[in-house]
């Protein structure tokens, strides 16, 4: 009884395991190009590995196969793909530029900052997703009308990382590049551990009979990508729209909550009394 306990708590499975492992290869990989000096292929396998990113957990979600060992393990990779691999990357090549400009070198801690940003973040989600494990397996996988991520995903953060070091190197800026991008990563990392809540599309059932929303965001992304000659700045938009989105939806609430009345005690007593 034991054994069977703990070979379902901490076993793994094969499928979602292996696009897990091919995300984690993503971010190994991109690590060795950077030392390499081939930054913009560095750049291309943490996109790369976004895509297995959602491979895994959605094959995991379809079959559902989830365990500790696969939160683990999908950590691991998270970490290596998507906070490693971005800060090593952002740290090589400014520090060149910087280094080539006769300025000091400051981008050590800066970068370390982003790494230690998307280290709490993916610790806070497996603290909750331990949580949500733990339920029945009924009640774990029914179905939900909406989920959010409270603080930007360390994948969006990644992307948006990556996309705009192509974009901006493919138009050869490297002062622009130069500029924005301490300041980018300080807030990727603030909104990484912040509680501003962002749409998450794991709960987008394409089986569903009419998924309205799934058919606007492709039709959406397809026609955008097929206006856009540099594919890379058509990407960080998308990105850029992504996190945006969460600031703006925050915003909002934050305004509606100053301007909503709080019933009158007067009339919340007539109505008790009646």
């Amino acid at each position: 009884m034991e054994k069977d306990y703990l070979k379902k708590r901490f076993g793994f499975y094969l499928l979602p395991t292996f696009f897990t492992f091919g995300n984690m290869f993503c971010g190994f990989y991109s690590i060795i190009l950077c030392a390499q000096g081939r930054f913009i292929l560095a750049a291309k396998m943490i996109l790369l590995g976004m895509i297995f990113d959602i491979l895994d957990g959605r094959v995991a979600r379809l079959i559902k196969k989830e365990s500790e060992f696969g939160i683990e393990i999908d950590s691991m990779a998270d970490l290596t793909t998507f906070c490693i691999a971005p800060a090593i990357l952002m740290y090589s090549q400014l520090v060149k530029l910087i280094n080539a400009m006769g300025e000091p070198d400051w981008l050590l801690i800066i970068a370390f900052v982003f790494l230690m940003g998307g280290s709490l973040r993916l610790v806070r989600f497996n603290i909750k997703k331990y949580g949500v494990l733990l339920q029945s397996p009924k009640k774990r996988f029914q179905k939900t009308k909406k989920s959010n991520f409270d603080g930007l995903p360390t994948p969006a953060a990644a992307g948006f990382i990556a996309s705009f070091f192509i974009a901006s190197f493919s138009y050869q800026d490297d002062l622009l590049f130069i500029k924005l991008m301490p300041i980018f990563i300080v807030v990727l990392s603030y909104l990484m551990i912040s509680n501003i809540e962002y749409p998450s599309f794991k709960e987008i059932d394409i089986q569903e009979r009419k998924p309205f929303e799934f058919i606007v965001i492709i039709i959406f992304l397809v026609a955008l990508f097929s206006f856009f000659e540099n594919k890379w700045l058509m990407l960080f938009l998308v990105l850029l729209g992504y996190i945006l989105f969460g600031l703006l939806r925050e915003w909002i609430m934050f305004a509606n909550s100053l301007f909503r009345k709080e019933p009158d005690e007067d009339s919340h007593k007539i109505n008790q009394s009646l």
